[in-house]
């Protein structure tokens, strides 16, 4: 008996040379590099990369502010946030009844930044998850005692990559007791 007639038994009554099965695991070996290669580039080039969750606000807890306190609901098309328009600060503890939501019905993520007429940065929220709020937040300066105009600027940030879509800015008075 030849070499070349040898033959292996495979599914049914089918014979397969030697030849043939090297083929075949030989292209599906290749076609198996070729789907790694091609993971391995696609993640590379940077398009599989989502957005870390080491940006959410950790003083952030779940849940909606449902009592009469928690300030108007404000709707902006398709993205909704409450905010406390007149929060006091507590000069002992320094820190400020904001009262920060970000609704159920939203899709996109929260980030508030509070600062004084002057410039002064006073809070900066992580990322505020929907149905997630801040009831009271530690403010990075307290001003001195009465009351400040000061800004709020809301962002609605993209759930996959934590950026910025659009912002809005909202006057508050903050004042400090």
């Amino acid at each position: 008996m030849s070499r070349d007639l040898r033959t292996y038994r495979g599914y049914g009554n089918r014979r397969y040379s030697r030849k043939v099965m090297f083929f075949i695991s030989l292209a599906i070996s290749l076609c198996v590099a070729g789907i790694v290669v091609g993971v391995i580039i696609h993640d590379w080039m940077g398009q599989a990369k989502a957005f870390s969750p080491d940006g959410y606000e950790t003083a952030a807890q779940v849940g909606m502010l449902t009592d009469t306190k928690a300030g108007d609901l404000w709707d902006l098309d398709s993205f909704s946030y409450r905010l406390n328009e007149k929060p006091v600060v507590s000069s002992k503890e320094g820190t400020a009844n904001l009262r920060i939501e970000n609704p159920p019905e939203n899709q996109q993520l929260m980030r508030v930044t509070l600062t004084l007429a002057d410039g002064t940065q006073l809070y900066r929220s992580g990322l505020i998850k929907p149905y997630h709020y801040v009831e009271h937040a530690a403010l990075s300066f307290v001003p001195e005692l009465g009351s400040h105009e000061a800004t709020a600027l809301i962002e609605a940030c993209d759930s996959v990559s934590g950026q910025t879509l659009h912002t809005v800015e909202k006057p508050l008075t903050l004042t400090v007791l």
